[in-house]
C-alpha cells in the first residue's frame, strides 16, 4: 500500500515541477554524471536515446514529455549527485566528468540544479573524478548523521 502512494507522490511532484524551458544559457563547460568510462580529451555524444525516464517539460501553458539529457553548469553537491547518479544499474562505478560542449546548447530545461536537453550533445572530456558506485553511494549519503546502518 506504502508503494502505491510513495509511486503516486512521486508521479505527483513531477506533474506538479516540470523541466522548465531557460533561455540565454551559455556555458563553457558542464559537468555530466555517467558509468562510462571515457579518456580525458576524448570527443563524445552524450544520446537522448540512451535516457531511460521521460520527464515532463513545460513551454509557457503548454506540457509534453520527453527524454533529456542531463548535465550541471556547475559542480553538482553530494546531494544533487546522488540524486540524478541512482537510476540505471547498481553496483557499478560511476564518474563525474567535466565536459566543453562543442556547440551551443539549442533548447534547456531547468528542475533545481540539473538541466537537461531534448537533443544530443556532443563534448570533449576535460576532466573525470571517480565517485563510486550507486550502491555505495545509496549506503553513504542515504543515512542521516548519528543513524547506524546493520
Amino acid at each position: 500500500m506504502s508503494r502505491v502512494i510513495g509511486d503516486g507522490a512521486g508521479w505527483l511532484f513531477r506533474l506538479s515541477y516540470p523541466y522548465r524551458l531557460v533561455s540565454d544559457v551559455q556555458v563553457d563547460s558542464i559537468f555530466h554524471i555517467s558509468g562510462a568510462l571515457w579518456e580525458v580529451g576524448e570527443t563524445v555524444v552524450l544520446e537522448v536515446s540512451r535516457c531511460r525516464h521521460l520527464q515532463l517539460l513545460g513551454e509557457g501553458k503548454r506540457r509534453r514529455r520527453a527524454r533529456l539529457v542531463y548535465f550541471f553548469p556547475a559542480r553538482p553537491t553530494r546531494k544533487e549527485a546522488r540524486a540524478q547518479s541512482m537510476a540505471g544499474r547498481r553496483n557499478i562505478p560511476r564518474y563525474l566528468y567535466e565536459l566543453e560542449p562543442l556547440a551551443s546548447i539549442p533548447a534547456v530545461y531547468r528542475n533545481s540544479a540539473a538541466m537537461g536537453t531534448p537533443n544530443d550533445l556532443a563534448v570533449k572530456v576535460l576532466a573525470r573524478q571517480p565517485i563510486g558506485t550507486s550502491g555505495f553511494l545509496n549506503r553513504k549519503f542515504a543515512a542521516s548523521p548519528g543513524r547506524q546502518h546493520r
